[in-house]
């Protein structure tokens, strides 16, 4: 079997996820924020409908969140083992 791996493209890949993720954990946030004070101005029937697929999203937005957290998490762990792997394979080779 062969393969090749950049773990410094891979650790750098979760870098930016982190990123991603908190600018969209931000944008969620904020949306929230709008359909609450929206919530809050209404009353009714529609208004509880509405309020309930909101709070269907959140979650539904929170495992998104949550799988992506995982992904990154697992990237810095391969990334992380495959740097380990190569510096094992350097110090064999070189008699260290």
């Amino acid at each position: 079997m062969r393969y090749e791996v950049d773990s410094v493209e891979v650790t750098q890949t979760a870098v930016r996820m982190r990123a991603t993720i908190a600018a969209v954990e931000a944008e969620v946030s904020s949306m929230m924020g709008q359909l609450t004070a929206l919530q809050s101005s209404w009353s009714g029937a529609a208004s509880s409908a509405f309020a309930a697929l909101a709070q269907e999203w959140k979650a539904t937005q929170t495992q998104v969140e949550t799988n992506l957290t995982n992904i990154t998490e697992a990237l810095d762990q391969v990334a992380s083992e495959y740097a380990s792997v190569e510096d094992l394979a350097v110090q064999t080779f070189s008699g260290s």
